[in-house]
C-alpha cells in the first residue's frame, strides 16, 4: 500500500493484506465488455486513500452468456512488465487448483540495491561516463502542446550475425543514427533494463518494479567495422548488467560532472519490449471444456513524454524486428526520417555488410574489438 510520510509518498510492503474483491452481475440487456470498460473508468476516478489497498479485484458476470471479466486494478509503482506475467500465471493455477508459484518480496530487491549495488556501481558509471555528455536530438521545430505520437515499421533481421544477441541490434542502430545525425563520434543515450541482474537471489521471482533506465555510451573509433560496434554494444550490455540498480539522478550526481538541471533526464531511450501475455489457459470448466482467458490492459493516465523512444519488438521468432519511434506530434515528420535511418542502420549490421568499416575505407585484418580497448570505458 501507499502511505504519506511528511511530503514523501512511500510504498510499503506488508506481510499480509486483505485485497478488496467484489462481484457484479451485468444487466441482461448490457454488453459485458462495455460494462467492464465503464466500471474500470469509473473506478479510476474513485478516491484511493493513503493506507488502503491500491490493488483490487472485481468480477463482472453476464447472466445471458455466463461469460465473465475479471477487472484487476494495480499501480505501475507495484509491478513492471517482467513480473506481471507471473501474476497472471498465479491466477491461472489458482483457478485450476494447482500449486501457486512463489514470488519474492520487493523489499528483497530494494535492500540489496541500497546497501550493496549502488556503492558497487559508482566506480563503473564514473569510468563509463568520464568526459561525456548527453546526446541531444532536438529538431528546429517549436513544441506547442507536447502531445505524443508514434510511427512503426518492421525490418528483416534474419541475416544478422549469429554470435550477437538481438538486443544488441536496436542499441547499435540507434548509436549509428545519433552519431550521423549529430555529427559526433561519441554518443550517450538511455536504455531500459530489467534491473534483475544485480545479484539478488531468485531475482526472476521478485514481484515489483525493478526496471531501470541506465546510460549507454558509444565512443566510436575510426577503425571500427559494424562488427566491432556490435561487439562493443554486446560487451557493454554484459558489463553494465551488474550495475543496473542506480537511478539516473543518482548517477548524474555521483558519477558525472553534468548539471542535473540542464540534464534532468535522457534525451533518447532505447527499449526492447518483452513478450506480452495476450491469452492463457485457465483449466477446465464444470463440463470439462477448456477455459481460455484473454487479456486487455488499460492505461488510464498516459505517461508524460520526456524523451525520444526507440522501442524494439522481436517478431516471427527473431526473423523480424519491429521498431517504433515515439516523439512529440510536431516532430513526427522527423521521426519518419529517423525510423528510415534506423532501418538502414540495421541493414548495415547484417552479415553481408557487418565486416565493412563504419567510416569508410577497406578493412584488412581488423582485430576483435574489446570493451577494455576504450579509454574511460571499463
Amino acid at each position: 500500500m501507499f502511505v504519506l510520510d511528511g511530503e514523501k509518498n512511500l510504498g510499503v510492503v506488508l506481510s499480509s493484506l486483505k485485497v478488496p474483491y467484489h462481484e457484479i452481475t451485468v444487466p441482461a440487456e448490457r454488453d459485458l465488455n462495455v460494462v467492464a470498460q465503464e466500471y474500470a473508468k469509473d473506478d479510476i476516478e474513485a478516491p484511493k486513500p493513503h493506507g488502503s489497498s491500491f490493488a483490487a479485484f472485481t468480477l463482472l458476470t453476464s447472466p445471458v452468456s455466463n461469460a465473465s471479466t475479471l477487472v484487476f486494478r494495480i499501480s505501475h509503482a507495484q509491478y513492471d512488465e517482467m513480473c506481471l506475467p507471473t501474476l497472471f500465471t498465479q491466477l491461472s493455477v489458482l483457478y485450476g487448483g494447482n500449486t501457486v508459484p512463489e514470488t519474492e518480496p520487493y523489499t528483497k530487491h530494494v535492500n540489496h540495491v541500497v546497501l550493496n549495488n549502488i556503492p558497487q556501481s559508482i566506480p563503473y558509471w564514473q569510468n563509463l561516463l568520464s568526459s561525456s555528455q548527453m546526446s541531444v536530438l532536438k529538431p528546429d521545430i517549436p513544441l506547442t502542446h507536447r502531445k505524443a505520437a508514434d510511427i512503426y515499421l518492421e525490418f528483416d533481421i534474419s541475416s544478422r550475425p549469429s554470435n550477437f544477441t538481438i538486443g544488441s541490434l536496436p542499441t547499435a542502430a540507434w548509436a549509428l543514427v545519433l552519431s550521423r545525425r549529430l555529427a559526433t563520434r561519441d554518443v550517450v543515450f538511455g536504455e531500459v533494463v530489467s534491473g534483475r541482474n544485480v545479484g539478488v537471489p531468485n531475482a526472476d521471482r521478485i514481484f515489483g518494479p525493478t526496471w531501470q533506465y541506465i546510460p549507454f555510451r558509444v565512443p566510436f573509433k575510426n577503425s571500427w567495422t559494424y562488427l566491432d560496434l556490435l561487439n562493443f554494444v554486446q560487451q557493454q550490455h554484459i558489463e553494465s548488467a551488474a550495475y543496473e540498480g542506480m537511478g539516473f539522478a543518482e548517477i548524474v550526481e555521483s558519477c558525472t560532472n553534468w548539471d542535473i538541471k540542464q540534464t534532468p533526464w535522457f534525451d533518447t531511450v532505447v527499449h526492447q519490449a518483452p513478450a506480452w501475455v495476450e491469452e492463457m489457459p485457465f483449466g477446465d470448466d464444470a463440463d470439462g471444456n477448456k477455459v481460455e482467458a484473454k487479456f486487455e490492459t488499460m492505461y488510464p493516465h498516459a505517461e508524460p513524454l520526456r524523451e525520444w523512444k526507440c522501442q524494439a519488438f522481436v517478431k516471427e521468432g527473431g526473423k523480424k524486428l519491429g521498431i517504433e519511434i515515439v516523439t512529440f506530434e510536431e516532430w513526427i515528420g522527423v521521426a519518419e526520417e529517423v525510423l528510415k535511418e534506423v532501418g538502414e542502420a540495421l541493414g548495415t549490421l547484417m552479415s553481408g555488410k557487418a565486416g565493412e568499416r563504419i567510416f569508410g575505407g577497406e578493412v584488412e585484418d581488423v582485430p576483435e574489438t574489446r570493451l577494455e580497448d576504450f579509454e574511460g570505458v571499463m
